[in-house]
């Protein structure tokens, strides 16, 4: 399972990096998400989405440029992947 945070919207939180580069953040577990669920993400509830959503979503994300921010934390740290290597590490699993 791979765990986002969604607004209300239904749009999932984002970070842009000082060079204009987005990231999804995502996580391996529930408490690490909701954890930051805090400031500008305040009010964004778990969503939980099967790593096979996940790899499928990867392709859609490449051609978006959007990366993936694994483990966000609260002060912006994150571990960037690009989709199409988390594709190919997961797609083999």
């Amino acid at each position: 399972m791979i765990c986002l945070l969604q607004a209300s919207d239904g749009l999932f939180a984002m970070l842009e990096d000082e060079n204009g580069k987005t990231f999804l953040p995502i996580w391996s577990d529930e408490k690490a998400a909701l954890e930051n669920a805090v400031d500008l993400w305040a009010g964004y509830t778990l969503a939980a989405m099967s790593l096979a959503e996940m790899i499928n979503w990867c392709d859609e994300l490449q051609s978006d440029e959007i990366q993936l921010g694994i483990e966000a934390q609260t002060d912006g740290k994150i571990l960037p992947l690009a989709p199409e290597v988390f594709k190919n590490i997961f797609a083999r699993a």
